[in-house]
């Protein structure tokens, strides 16, 4: 769940009962069209995008993680991000210049 040039990707298998075989879900937060963050444990993506889009905090706390966490770490940058599930956008939103 890193930037994606600069990790390994890890494939937790999903069993597709019907067709007796395996499904990969790979889910992404871009922006840009940039990967920046990418992972398919099935939680923790949208956990992410919920935080940088304040859903799941606010006021000085949210600021806070914008500003340190979000840009500063993991390099996103204030504009629009899209939260996506095997290449497809299911979800958009805002990161604020705080």
């Amino acid at each position: 769940m890193a930037d994606k040039e600069s990790s390994k990707e890890t494939f937790v298998p999903i069993c597709d009962t019907i067709h007796k075989k395996q499904v990969l879900i790979m889910e992404t937060i871009r922006q840009n069209g940039k990967i920046i963050l990418h992972g398919n444990d099935g939680i923790s993506i949208k956990m992410i995008f919920r935080n940088l889009t304040g859903q799941n905090f606010q006021g000085k706390e949210y600021a806070d993680y914008i500003r340190h966490i979000a840009i500063n770490s993991m390099g996103f940058t204030p504009g629009s991000i899209e939260h996506c599930r095997d290449g497809g956008v299911i979800d958009t939103g805002t990161i604020p210049n705080v």
